[in-house]
Order: structure tokens, then sequence, then C-alpha cells
């Protein structure tokens, strides 16, 4: 495994920085899910610290806008699409629905209530595919990289504003919430794939980086001190505040890349880790701690503590994860169909 990652370094496969993001990203999921399922503190509450709000401004946006950058391809043959469909209904749904139906079976709860109440917490691979089914459909009627941009900025715009004035018209098994929330970062993603010249130049504009910083820095610090009006306060931390956060640490990492080309063993990890970010999202559920018992103790727990407890458990959830990845990716067949890993 580790020399696959190294041969992958050398040349033909994917970036190493990208790894590298998704190994930041799946922690600060973990993490997040170590807070909400495992100490009780729901996610309104945390927006409450700024280190918080911080973290969750760019960690899902980040997944989004790799897999966009990722699924651009010049060539897009449309005789294919049926083939590449079903590539994403076997590595992203089926390990969603296999997963859910599992975990529900466990924990006695039903295994089809999928059907009326969505997905639950496998919803990011469920939206994942959305995003891509919507994406071929779109390249199906035009490969012209002008209308390509218009017509995924345009339902992006739409999305946001079905999040905005019909969520409360939602359909559990679509999960149209998710879909319209997250789409707009998978178009930035095929966007700076299309321009990667101009995007190369953007992430790399000192000037543009820094004023980025500021701003993020500057609304992060104006969301708490400032009484502004529901509707502004909402359209800075969701929108405003995210574009940034995710711009700002694109830009930190793609800068630093060489770093992560370097084949240590820190490095080694990291890029094992960001390889396998699938499998560990449909795992981790199983190996979250649930202390809510602990609720009297937890609430009078200063924030930095609060972060330290969790990243603790995320670092061991990642590596009981591991260890379950190594040992069911002896059998090709649940490595690729149902951990949805690619061989």
């Amino acid at each position: 495994m580790i020399e696959k990652i190294k041969k992958s370094q050398l040349g033909g496969g994917r970036e190493a920085y990208a790894d590298a993001l998704k190994f930041l990203g799946i922690i600060l999921v973990i993490r997040g899910h170590v807070e909400l399922f495992g100490l009780g503190i729901g996610v309104e509450d945390s927006y409450d610290y700024k280190s918080i709000l911080f973290m969750y401004s760019f960690t899902m946006p980040l997944f989004f806008f790799i897999s966009g950058y990722y699924a651009y391809k010049v060539n897009f043959p449309t005789c294919e699409m049926n083939k590449k469909l079903l590539n994403k209904l076997l590595y992203l749904v089926l390990p969603a629905v296999t997963f859910y139906i599992y975990y529900n079976a466990t924990n006695g709860s039903s295994i089809f209530g999928f059907i009326a109440n969505g997905f639950g917490r496998y919803w990011f691979t469920i939206t994942l595919f959305q995003c891509f089914l919507i994406y071929y459909i779109v390249r199906i009627f035009t490969s012209n990289r002008r209308w390509l941009t218009f017509v995924l900025l345009f339902l992006s715009i739409t999305g946001i504003v079905y999040l905005s004035l019909f969520s409360k018209y939602e359909i559990p098994l679509l999960d149209l919430n998710h879909l319209t929330k997250y789409f707009q970062y998978f178009t930035f993603g095929i966007i700076a794939k299309m321009y990667n010249e101009k995007y190369v130049r953007l992430i790399s504009n000192q000037a543009i980086i820094s004023l980025t910083t500021i701003g993020f820095f500057l609304i992060l610090l104006a969301l708490f001190e400032c009484h502004m009006p529901s509707i502004l306060h909402h359209g800075l931390r969701d929108i405003v505040l995210r574009y940034l956060g995710t711009f700002m640490v694109v830009s930190l990492f793609y800068n630093n890349k060489e770093k992560f080309e370097k084949a240590t063993p820190i490095n080694n990890i990291i890029i094992l880790v960001g390889r396998y970010t699938l499998p560990i999202y449909l795992l981790q559920y199983f190996f979250l701690p649930d202390i809510r018992c602990y609720t009297a103790v937890i609430e009078k727990l200063d924030m930095v503590t609060v972060n330290i407890i969790c990243f603790l458990y995320t670092a061991f959830i990642i590596f009981i994860c591991m260890m379950f990845i190594l040992l069911l990716s002896n059998s090709r067949i649940i490595s690729k169909y149902i951990l949805g890993h690619r061989i």
C-alpha cells in the first residue's frame, strides 16, 4: 500500500496535496462527529465558538471542491455516461446503502428507514453521487466551456435560492438540502479545473491570498461581535465565510504541495489516510464514543479541553478504521463494492 503511494507521487496519480487536503477534511469531519454524537454538543451550539466555526467553514466544501476538480475531463464521450454512472453507483451509493442497513440492523432500527427518512449519517456519498449525476447530464448537452460554466453556475444559484426559500419542502430520500448546499462547491471545483491556468494564478497570487485571509478573519470576528440581521448573519456565515475559508485552505496546501510530495513517514501516513477517506467515513460511526452520560461534566469544560478530547478520539478512531480497512481489503470485492475504494 505504501509502495503504491510512493509511485503515485512520482507521477501519473492524483496530486499529493489533494490527498493531504482530504486528510485534513476527514480529521475535522470525525472531530465534529465526536463532538456531536459523542459529547452531545449540537452544531448550532458549536457555532458559539470561533475555533469551531473556523473549522466548519471549509470542512465539507473541501471534499466537494476536490471531487468536482477531478471530475472534469476535457474529453467526455457521452456514450460512456452509462458506464460512468454505474461506476459511481457502485463506489458511492452501494457502500452507503450497505453501511446504512448494517448500522441500523445492529442498532435495532429499520433497515428501510432511508426510504422515508433519508440516509441520515451517510448523506455525504448520496449527495456526492447526485452532484456527479447532474454534472454528467449537463455534459451530455454541452462540452463548451462557457456554456458549461453558465449552466453549472445557474444550477448552483438556483440551489442556493431553494435552500433559502423552499427547504421546508424537503424530500428526505433525495436530501435536496445537502445537495443544494454543496453542489456549488462541486461546481467551483469543475470550473477551477476547466480554467486551470487562471485558477493556479489565482490561488498563488499573494495579494488575493492576503485579502482573502484578512476578509475571512474580519467576518469571523464580526459574526461574534456585531449585531446584524439574521439573513445577513447566515449569508456571511454559511456562504461568504465558507468560500473564503475553502480558498484560504486550498491555496495554503497548493502553495506547499512540494512538501507533501516528499516520501517521509509523516507524508506517507497523510497520503494513506487521504486515499482512504471514503471507507474511513463509512466505518467511523461504529467507533464513535457515547459519553453523553457525562453531560454535566462536559458542560463545565472550556473549548480548548473539548477540542483536545475530540482530537484524541479522532486519532484513535482513524487508527481503528485503518485496521479494519486493511482487514476488509484482503477481499478485493469488499474493498471495491462495500468500502467504495478503487483498486
